[in-house]
This record gives C-alpha cells, structure tokens and sequence, in this order.
C-alpha cells in the first residue's frame, strides 16, 4: 500500500522525468507560448495567426487581463478596422469563405475588446465607434448609451464619409441622443453635442443619397426629433426615390411612417411643447 509520503515522492519523481526529458511544463492560466509570444503573434501577416493568439489569451484570464493585453487587442482592432477601410483587400482573403471566417474573426474580436474598453476612454471608444456593425444592432445600443465619449468619432464619420458609413452615423447620433433624452447615457452629451446631432441628423435627410436620407429619417425616428418633421413633410410629398424592384416611393413612404412616430413619441412631446 503506498502512503502519503509515497504518493508525495512518486509526484517529485514523475515532475523531475518530465524536466528531464525536455517536455515543458505548462502551468494553469498559462499558455505554451507565453504572454510576449501570443503579444507578438498579434502583429503576424496573417490573420488566421492573430486570430489564434487571440483566442490563445483569451482562454487564459490571468494572460486576458494583463494591461500589455488589453492595450495590445485595442491596437490590434485598430489595425484590422484601418485594413478593412483600406481599398486594397488583404491578400489572404480570397474568397467569399475566406471573407466570412475573417468577419466572424473581427466580430469576435470586437466583442472581446468591448469588454476590456472603458466608455469614459475616448481614445479607445474611438476604435469600437470605428467599426463595422449595423447601428440597429445589440453593440450598436450599447455603443449609444456611453454617450459623449461616442461623439466625436461618430462626428467626423458623419462629416468625411459618404454613402452607407454616413448614414449608419446618422443613424448611431439619433439613438446616442435618444439615450441621453431618456437619461441612460452613461456620459450625459453636453449642449454642443445635442445641437451637433441635431444638425447632422436634418442635413442627413437631405442628403443626396438615398440611402444617407433613409437611415437619417431612422435616426430621426430614435431621437424622436420634432423638429425634424418640415422636412420629413417635404420628403414625404416630393421625395424623387422610386424603388426599382417595385416602382415604390420607398423614402416618401418611411417619412410618412416617421412624422407618425415621432408625434406619437413621449421624447417628442417636450421639444413641442418648447415651440408653443
């Protein structure tokens, strides 16, 4: 029978084989190729390896939560944001399934990162408000509720870009404005701010694009903006936006549906009665 003493020694004996044959320990909470590796891993050419050692820290809280980590994976969602921004696509991404594992990488990514972001970091909430994510999405309402750290990112989205990425910053100002009317807002917007969405969201429904103009008559919508409504009248009756697959005023249509909602909006109801 082996006793506790025994059972202590055999444990020595089988730790000092091990050594002894060069097979490396691995401790709990510790991964095979160790913080620096997995940190350096994270600026490999290919995605696949920085998805790895994403994964790798991830799995490993001790590793995940070390300052150089959370630094590190907020620089490296910048880097991915800056690549897909970029006209030329990365080299490994070759095709349509090529295309999907990569989104579901960064979507993956961006939800980890979320997580290790503080909303009063403007610098890092920059990069999350950076991303691609439809602005009707569970992260796109979190985003919202942080409030003014989300403005000044979603602010000059809203001035440089055109198309879709100016509209979907409509869209994000409307829902950060209607969080704060509705005192959720974790970092309240200051005066300048809620006239800087008001703007931005009006001239959005006259912009050029049809598609600036419907997400801008969303944002409306969020923000429950009465004094949106002369021109949601104006797209209403003479809006030019013919959908092609049915022959539909589509953008006349939704500013119909827009005037009703906001009007029928308790967020809307204060703004109106300011004007009386």
């Amino acid at each position: 029978m082996l006793l506790a003493g025994d059972l202590v020694i055999l444990r020595v004996v089988a730790i000092v084989a091990v050594l002894g044959l060069g097979i490396p320990l691995v401790v709990a909470d510790q991964s095979a190729h160790g913080l620096d590796g997995l940190l350096q891993e994270l600026h490999a050419p290919d995605w696949h390896t920085r998805s790895r050692a994403v994964d790798e820290l991830a799995m490993h809280p001790g590793m995940w939560s070390a300052p150089a980590t959370k630094r590190a994976v907020i620089q490296l969602l910048d880097r991915e944001n800056r690549s897909l921004r970029d006209a030329h696509p990365s080299a490994d991404i070759r095709s349509d399934a090529d295309s999907e594992a990569y989104g579901r990488y960064h979507s993956t990514l961006l939800g980890r990162v979320e997580s290790l972001v503080d909303p009063g970091d403007v610098t890092s909430v920059t990069i999350l408000v950076q991303s691609p994510y439809n602005p009707d999405s569970a992260f796109a309402l979190r985003l919202a509720a942080y409030g003014e750290t989300a403005v000044p990112a979603l602010f000059e989205i809203a001035d440089r870009e055109r198309g879709i990425p100016r509209g979907n910053a409509c869209e994000m100002l409307g829902r950060v404005l209607r969080s704060h009317r509705m005192g959720t807002s974790q970092y309240p917007l200051t005066t300048q701010s809620i006239r800087g969405i008001e703007e931005r969201i009006r001239t959005g429904l006259r912009d050029p694009a049809p598609v600036v103009r419907m997400l801008a008559i969303h944002a409306v919508i969020a923000a429950a903006d009465a004094a949106s409504i002369p021109i949601l009248e104006e797209l209403r009756a003479a809006d030019p936006y013919v959908l092609d697959t049915t022959g539909r005023f589509w953008i006349r249509e939704q500013a119909a549906k827009a005037i009703a909602a906001i009007q029928a909006d308790p967020l809307g109801k204060p703004q109106r009665d300011q004007k009386k």
